[in-house]
């Protein structure tokens, strides 16, 4: 009798464990309950907050309330836990550029992908796929996706014509959580009622080329049918 409740209690937790999106047809998926995330660590990267640099959100001038900042080199090792199970899980691509992302109480992003269009993305494999992590670090990290609108960024629009609008899903994690997503995933950030702490990193690929510090934001960047095709909250 308990060896068959032990057998069950473990097929009932792989089952919880498991997320419920696909990556190459939702575009993204959740890897529950994956690392331990250490309180000292993340104590520490809430003491070096003064390091953050602001990134972009909706306002044409930055309200200094969404930031970043690069996790020191010797910091490394006090993540080791998550940059084993990337390189265990994802091993054919590159994890680099690992930073914090720090939000106030902020607005939401506008809908972007961090890759531009790139017409080789239509025909890699999925192993070459690039991606992004994302790392709760605290309680209700979340994150706005566009399910399902991957390759969207790199079709024309006379085949966009054809595609049905696609409205915006929010994503909630929580330490020991990790969210990866696909390079063409079209994505916001989140708006937050109080500060949120996160880890992030860009998978990159051999196969695709990452332009730094470039994103495209559907509302300024994409053609017309995307801007109807991506409906904004």
């Amino acid at each position: 009798m308990i060896q068959k409740f032990i057998r069950y209690r473990t097929k009932k937790m792989n089952w919880l464990n498991k997320t419920q999106y696909n990556l190459h047809i939702d575009g993204f998926t959740i890897h529950k309950n994956a690392v331990d995330i250490d309180e000292t660590v993340v104590d520490r990267f809430k003491g070096q907050i003064n390091r953050a640099r602001p990134i972009f959100n909706n306002s044409n001038r930055n309200d200094m309330k969404r930031m970043q900042f690069r996790v020191k080199r010797g910091d490394l090792p006090r993540i080791n836990k998550v940059l084993l199970f990337i390189k265990e899980n994802y091993p054919n691509l590159n994890a680099v550029e690992w930073n914090i992302l720090w939000s106030k109480k902020c607005q939401r992003q506008q809908a972007h992908s961090d890759y531009e269009p790139d017409i080789k993305m239509l025909n890699i494999s999925k192993d070459q796929m690039p991606l992004s992590a994302l790392v709760p670090l605290d309680e209700g990290c979340k994150l706005i996706v566009w399910k399902k609108s991957i390759n969207l960024i790199n079709k024309s629009n006379d085949d966009l014509q054809r595609v049905k609008t696609i409205k915006p899903t929010i994503v909630t994690l929580n330490p020991g959580d990790i969210l990866i997503f696909r390079a063409d995933l079209i994505h916001a950030g989140s708006e937050y009622d109080e500060p949120n702490i996160r880890l992030h990193a860009f998978l990159d690929s051999d196969a695709i080329t990452r332009q730094h510090n470039r994103t495209y934001i559907i509302g300024k960047h994409a053609p017309n049918e995307l801007h109807r095709i991506i409906q904004e909250m």
